[in-house]
This record gives C-alpha cells, structure tokens and sequence, in this order.
C-alpha cells in the first residue's frame, strides 16, 4: 500500500513539472532519490529524502517565487496545452475552457471558454446572473438574468430583454427592428407609447393615454390626428389652430397651366345654404352641439371641385381656392355698385343741371310777381280814390279781378316748379 501511495505522490509531481516544464526551462534535481523494488519496505528517512530533494528542484525553476502558500511566475507567458504561448496565460485544446468553483460550492462552474465553432462564451448556470461591475466589485453596471435572458443596464431586476434605467443614446443612422409584429416603445406601462406595426397595413401611432392613439401616419402617409383612418394626407377630426403663422400653398406661376381668370363667384356664391346642423354620431372629431356649415350634396351641384366622395359613399367637402373664390365675389360687387354709382352720379348730375334752370326760373317769377304785386296796389290805390266814380270803378273792378287771376296762374307755377 505504502509503495502504491508514494507511486501516485511521485507521478503527481512529476506530472505536475511536465505541465509547467512546457514553457520553463528543464531543472536538475539535486540529492538522492530512491528507487524501491517490488516487497522493498519503505522508511521514513527515504521518503523525506525524496520529498526534500523534489522541493529544492520546484523552488529552484527560473522566474517562479515562492512565499508562504502563494506562488508567481513573474517573466515569460504560459501556455496550457500548448509549448508557445502567445499570450501570458495561453490555453489550448478542443474546447478549451475555464472552471472556476467557490470554496463553499461543491460544483465546478464553467467561467468561459470557446464552444465547437471557435466562438468566445460565457457561461453561467440556469437562473443564475451574469454581473459586470466596477473594477473595485462594489457598483454592479450591467447584469444578464440567464433563466430570463433579460438584460439589465442600470437596474438589478431586468423585466424586458433589455431593461436600461437612465438615458440612452444611439448614435447611425438606422435602428432596424427586423420584426413582422407591433414595435411598442412606452413609458409607465404603456401610457404614453410611439407604436410601429410592420405588418402589411403598417403604421406608426402615437398614444399618450394608454388606449387612442393621438396621431397616426398610415401605409399610404397620410397622418390622421384625433382619428386612426385618415382619408386624406392629412386629416384633422376635430379643430385645427394657428395663432401667429399662415398657412402656405404653392403658387409658382412657373408651375402652372390653362391659367383662366375665374368668373361668376357672386351669383354661385349667393346660391350656397349656409345650415345649422348636430352630428349624429360623436366621433372623431364630431362633437355634441349645434355647428354652422354647408351639406356637401348641395355644395357638389355649385362647386364640384370641392366636393369628394370617399371609398364608403360619404362625401368629403375641400373648398379648394375658397379665399379666391370670395375675393373675386368681392369684386363683382365692387364692379357693381361702380356702374350703379357711375348712373347714380348721372342722375344727380341732370337733375342739379334741372334744379339750376328751375331756381333762374323762380327767380325770374318772383321778380315779376313783386311787380305785379306793386301794379295791383297801385290800382287799389287808385280804385280807393276814385271811388264815386261807379263805371270807373267797375272798370278797375274788372281789371282788378284779371290781375288777380293772373297772379294766382303765377303762384301755381311756382308751386309745380317746387
């Protein structure tokens, strides 16, 4: 038994100088070292002698020091399963791997190695972390639960496959994801989201209450904001403001065609019927209440243009060009009130050119009625002082009568010329 045991002994360590022997320089070993023949008893004195001699040629190997239980090699590289080294620690072999075992744990952990392809892996058993931490092990940066396959970076509990607390930047000018489903990216579980689906009726969504999206830009781009079917590039259900800007339209006369000055504004205009009306169903945009606007039915039989019809049957109402539409109505009626102003003024003009004539007139009346005036007291004068002559005064009676006749013809004139 006894020669069994120092059999195994001595191999080991020769072993033990083989391995090492690889990458350091062969040591001769002083002193003597006994050989035992089969039945030979083994004593205490040559055992020691042995074990004395093999400990003077491993403390004597070049470049390795010894102190205490600790030993370090302290020039050259060394290599496992291989005579050159090619590194400091250099480990060679079909899948050569790193074990590593806590005095505590009864099991040997893989640490890292290369599998069968030559790729580089780092191994954990499952359900177990893999934790990268500072260089002086007390912050923990990033962790991969191995049951979950989670990733963690700024968070020690990963809930997705990759759970990052804190900002994050990336910087290219792409980010694929190479999926056919729905892309969520959400905050506080998803109240506010930018959705991306990327099936065949792709889209991209943006929630901000967990349930409508607000916005939505569909396969065709068209962006509908408070509905998720717009019909038109972009489709507004609900109101739409603008403070301080304008809103803008293409207008190069260097991009357009058949320029026809536009007429009729006026009378197709005042043929609208404006209406009061309630939507039926509140929705999208349709709000409860009384609204003022047009039926597009009746707008389609005066301004055709404006009027589409959508894939379901209901009419859409675009009063495209309405701004020139109502400033050429504007001037109509400008040309207008010109011409009734131009024959208006014409009148005016004659019948100042008529009152002229007729004041000359009256004046000429009032001229000769003061004479008439003065001849017909005279005559009473004179019919006052000759009173006892009867046929005189018959005479002057009668005169009298046609002068006054004759003055009341005057004054009627008058009165017609007023």
């Amino acid at each position: 038994m006894r020669e069994y045991l120092v059999k195994k002994f001595l191999g080991g360590v020769v072993f033990a100088l083989a391995a090492i022997s690889t990458t350091l320089l062969a040591v001769a070993v002083t002193g003597t070292v006994k050989t035992w023949a089969t039945g030979e008893v083994l004593s205490a004195t040559d055992l020691n002698t042995t074990i004395s001699s093999l400990k003077t040629a491993i403390e004597g190997i070049p470049n390795w020091t010894k102190n205490g239980t600790s030993a370090t090699y302290t020039d050259g590289n060394v290599g496992i399963g291989t005579t050159s080294p090619a590194g400091i620690l250099h480990l060679q072999g079909s899948t050569p791997t790193v074990f590593m075992q806590s005095s505590s744990d009864s099991t040997t952990r893989r640490l890292i190695g290369l599998d069968s392809s030559q790729n580089l892996a780092i191994y954990a058993n499952v359900n177990q972390i893999i934790q990268f931490m500072d260089r002086d092990n007390s912050t923990e940066r990033m962790r991969i639960n191995t049951g979950s396959g989670n990733v963690g970076i700024g968070t020690t509990s990963p809930s997705n496959k990759l759970h990052v607390v804190g900002s994050m930047k990336i910087e290219g000018n792409q980010l694929d994801l190479n999926d056919s489903g729905t892309f969520l990216i959400s905050q506080n579980t998803p109240a506010s989201a930018i959705v991306l689906r990327g099936t065949t009726n792709s889209f991209i969504a943006f929630e901000t209450d967990g349930a409508n999206p607000r916005m939505k830009i569909d396969i065709n781009g068209r962006v509908g904001i408070g509905t998720t079917n717009p019909t038109a590039l972009l489709h507004v259900a609900g109101t739409a403001g603008n403070n301080s800007g304008t809103w803008s339209n293409l207008s190069d006369i260097n991009l357009k065609k058949n320029i026809i000055s536009y007429a009729g504004s006026l009378d197709k205009i005042l043929q609208l019927r404006p209406v009061s009306f309630e939507w039926k169903e509140t929705k999208e945009g349709r709000t409860k209440g009384k609204h003022i606007g047009f039926i597009a039915q009746e707008v389609e039989k005066i301004f055709p243009e404006w009027v589409s019809t959508l894939s379901d049957g209901h009419k859409w109402l675009t009063p495209e060009g309405i701004n020139a539409v109502i400033i050429k109505a504007i001037q109509e009626m400008y040309d207008k009130d010109k011409s009734r102003e131009k024959d208006f003024n014409q009148k005016l003009s004659k019948l100042e050119e008529e009152k002229l004539s007729n004041a000359k007139e009256i004046s000429h009346l009032k001229e000769e009625n003061k004479r008439l005036q003065s001849e017909l007291l005279s005559l009473r004068n004179s019919i006052v002082e000759r009173d006892t002559f009867s046929k005189e005064k018959q005479l002057s009676d009668k005169t009298i009568s046609l002068l006054e006749e004759r003055l009341r013809k005057i004054e009627t004139m008058q009165m017609v010329k007023k």
